[in-house]
């Protein structure tokens, strides 16, 4: 967060503080964290670059409560895609909300997949 407000970005997703993409797609995995911006952003600062998810098909899960319960969540949707899908696009993304008015945080996770279409 303190890179979003030091870079002065604001999510242009309305409770929508972060968004996380893990890029498996290569030998080289990558994670980023970002901020969702809107297709009119003709200025990125100095150091950042700006990043395109590209559409597909994703299972998602939404994780209310500690962060520390998302790693669980990966795995049950993993056995979700092996149990239903063909195979995993190795594009993964994790949407952290704004926490609620009693401070729980919210996470949606979505895990890319090709399910043959």
């Amino acid at each position: 967060l303190s890179l979003r407000l030091e870079a002065g970005l604001k999510s242009a997703v309305a409770g929508v503080v972060s968004v996380g993409v893990a890029d498996r797609r290569s030998a080289l995995a990558s994670y980023t964290l970002g901020v969702p911006l809107t297709d009119s952003v003709v200025f990125v600062p100095e150091g950042m670059q700006e990043m395109r998810t590209p559409a597909g098909h994703y299972l998602n899960h939404t994780v209310t409560g500690p962060y520390a319960a998302i790693p669980a969540a990966l795995e049950m949707l993993g056995r979700r895609v092996e149990q239903a899908r063909s195979r995993r696009t190795g594009l993964d993304l994790e949407v952290y909300r704004e926490p609620d008015s009693e401070g729980r945080t919210s996470t949606d996770i979505f895990i890319g997949i090709d399910d043959g279409e």
